[in-house]
This record gives structure tokens, sequence and C-alpha cells, in this order.
């Protein structure tokens, strides 16, 4: 006889890694409980801006309406290199002796230079509030870190090192532009060492003049942020076949399997959808399909429609296309921004031979399905 097993005391709890997207959303939460915090009247001492508890509420919610992204640490960082390099290759280019090292002496600089860059627009966010996580937490240098805190506080604390913890794309009372930035810093406290504490910087806020202070580089940063998340598009390669387009819009509707639930804040991967329309139109399914029983946000993208065919293109076609909201290519190449399209969602470029017609859109954000009856469950976004 074999040897019998032991009976186990009970089923093991599986084990689940803390994860970096996992450590963001616990910034995000910590960070909405102290703005909430604020907003009762119990503002840190150490960190006074002025702001009084009606401009904590209406920021308590914003972020309560905010859609959330993750953008990993390093590429949030190569974004913010970005800006540091542009601004030192001009120096550079206009006879500045010194590379771009001290933030201080090139302070004067860094805000001559970022005259003239507008913000984001707002029309061209996925949402109408985003919250944008720097990583887990992105460490700030010194200098970047102290041009961060606002200068009520730099007066008190004697700022070391900073973490940027995420940024804030929302709207003021006007509908401008308002751009903020968490920071967890740390300062010098008397006998106690370091000590911590988070602010806020005004990256852009229109009431103020606009980029508070640009030696952060943030008229950079906050512009190379939104480009990174808007690269996230659809591009369709319509089907030479007019059935198809005739038939593409029907839908199958029927019973199917419901979706489970998931929890809130689920992680939604970011990508671009490339796809190309069949032939001939789809036929009907026959198996039982996937039925949504909770409601998701479709976040505000570029929709990339093309046409392409041997040459020549009709008269007729070619103002059939123009009348339709194309652009179309016969003879002449693309212009550079619809062939940086092409190359983004690694579609083919338009040969010499051949024709092309390019319709771009933006589609706005909205719920899916567009049923009240369904419960809203928040994601957040991962790049």
């Amino acid at each position: 006889m074999g040897k019998r097993r032991k009976k186990s005391k009970g089923k093991k709890k599986r084990r689940t890694a803390t994860t970096a997207v996992d450590l963001a959303l616990r910034a995000f939460l910590e960070v909405k409980r102290g703005v909430l915090l604020a907003a009762r009247g119990f503002q840190p001492a150490e960190t006074p801006t002025g702001e009084s508890s009606e401009w904590w509420t209406r920021l308590w919610t914003r972020l309560e309406e905010s859609r959330l992204f993750y953008i990993p640490p390093e590429d949030f960082q190569a974004i913010m290199h970005a800006g540091v390099f542009e601004v030192n290759e001009a120096a550079q280019r206009e006879g500045w002796s010194e590379e771009l090292g001290t933030l201080k002496e090139m302070g004067d600089y860094v805000a001559s230079a970022a005259r003239g860059i507008e913000p984001p627009d707002p029309s061209r966010w996925p949402f109408r509030d985003v919250w944008v996580a720097a990583g887990p937490g992105l460490p700030l240098p010194y200098e970047l870190a102290e041009t961060r805190v606002h200068r009520a506080i730099r007066a008190q604390l004697d700022v070391s090192s900073g973490t940027l913890l995420g940024q804030l794309y929302t709207r003021d009372a006007q509908g401008r532009p308002l751009i903020l930035e968490a920071i967890n810093v740390k300062y010098a406290s008397d006998g106690y060492g370091l000590k911590a504490a988070l602010v806020w910087n005004h990256a852009y806020n229109a009431e103020r003049g606009g980029w508070d202070n640009p030696a952060d580089f943030s008229p950079w940063t906050t512009n190379g942020v939104m480009d990174y998340l808007s690269q996230f598009g659809t591009y369709t390669e319509e089907s030479p076949s007019p059935q198809y387009r005739q038939s593409n819009y029907k839908t199958f509707r029927g019973s199917g399997i419901p979706m489970p639930v998931p929890k809130p804040y689920y992680v939604v991967k970011l990508r671009s959808k490339v796809s190309r329309e069949p032939d001939r139109a789809p036929e009907r399914p026959t198996g039982r399909t996937w039925v949504k029983t909770y409601a998701t946000d479709v976040r505000g993208h570029e929709r990339c429609r093309v046409a392409r065919g041997p040459l020549p293109l009709s008269p007729e076609d070619a103002a059939k296309y123009r009348r339709r909201g194309y652009r179309v290519y016969l003879s002449r190449p693309l212009k550079a921004y619809d062939a940086q399209r092409l190359l983004k969602r690694g579609a083919s470029p338009k040969r010499v031979d051949e024709w092309m017609a390019l319709k771009v859109t933006w589609v706005k954000n909205h719920l899916s399905p567009a049923d009240p009856d369904l419960p809203y469950v928040p994601g957040i976004r991962v790049a």
C-alpha cells in the first residue's frame, strides 16, 4: 500500500504580487484622500498654499471624475528628457556657453524658450479629466523638485528631493486648461531628519498667467504626455467591395453569455487597433457571443480610414471621396503627417503606382454600452 496523503488544512491563499500599476493606483487614492481632508479643513500646516476649501472641493471633484492612465516610468522620464534636450539644443544654437545642468542659471532662458508654447488642446484629450500616473512614482532630482514647490512652501521648507506621483489634466471654471502635478517632497526637519509632504504644482493655470514656472519644463512635458497618449488610435483599410460597405453597419443581436463584472480599476491595455475590412460581408455568427453586463469608458481617440488602389482613379471616384471628407493623393506623395500615421500603424507606405484616400476624424469619449441601467466600472489604462 502506498503512503497516505496528508490532509490539507485548508486551501492555500494565492499569493498576488504587488505590481507597479497597483502602487500607482494606491498613490492616486492616497492623493484623493489628502485632497478630501484639505477640503474638510485639515490642510497640513507645513504646506500652506493659500487655496480655500472651495478650491480643494473642486479639485476633489475633478479627481473623482478623472480617468486613470499609467505611463511606465522609463517612458515618462524619456518625455521629460526630450524637453530638456530640446531646450539644451536651442541654447547651444544661440551660443549659450554652458550645457543645461543647473536650472537656476538657465531659468531665465527656459522661461523665454517657453513663450509661445500653448498647453495641450483639451479637445484632443482622451477625457475631460485625466489623471496620468508617472509610473509608481517618478523620483525627481533636487532642481526639478524645488522648481515644482509653491513659493510659500519653498520659503519654509528645505526641500531635498521629490517624487512625481501624477499629473491632473482638467479645466477651470471658464473651460480653460488647468494642469496640476502632485509631488511627494522630502524636506529637512530640525532634529527629526527628513519628513515627507504632498504638494501641488500649478504647471499651467490661466488665472495665474499660464505656465507657472517654465523652469520645471512643464510646457514640454505636458504636451509630450498628451502626444504620447494620442498615439493609440484606430486604423482601418477599406475594402474595395461596395457589397461589404453596405452591410458593414448591420449588427447582430441576440442572446449571449453574460460577461463577469471586473473589479474597479481593472487594467485596460492601451493599443492601436489596426484592421482591414474583408472583401465580402461577414456571415451571421452561429455560436453564442459574450454580452457586457457593465458599462466602460471609450476614450477620445483618432480614427483613420484609408482607401487605396492602383492608378488611375477616375475623376468621379476622386470627387466622391473628397465629398466624404477624404484627402485624395494621386501621383503626389503623402503629406508628412499622413505618412507618419501610416508609419505608426505599421501600414505599408503609398507606392508611386497607386492612389490613396485618407479620412481622419476624432472619436469623442463615451460610455459603452450606452445603457443607463448597467453599472459603471472604472479602469486604469496602461501604456
